[in-house]
């Protein structure tokens, strides 16, 4: 999704799932939801400044040894130029 809220700004939410089975001993498995959101702004034509965050948490489903739950944040800021 992408949401304008003025001519120059920017949104876009987004989320997901990922459910992985691995084959090996006792078939171990994860699921991995992420949700997150970038803004962008256009200071003109050809210049944009970018923003996003982005939350990932992974669980097992079956405990494993080879396989770890963990929680991350993300963030990041970047520029854009055009030509």
């Amino acid at each position: 999704m992408n949401y304008e809220l003025f001519p120059n700004l920017f949104f876009n939410p987004s989320v997901g799932f990922i459910e992985r089975v691995y084959e090996g001993l006792n078939d171990p498995g994860t699921n991995t939801w992420d949700a997150g959101l970038s803004a962008t702004y256009k200071m003109n034509r050809n210049v944009w400044l970018g923003a996003n965050y982005q939350y990932i948490k992974q669980d097992e489903k079956d405990p494993s040894p080879e396989l770890e739950s963990y929680e991350n944040n993300v963030f990041g800021v970047s520029m854009n130029l055009q030509f």
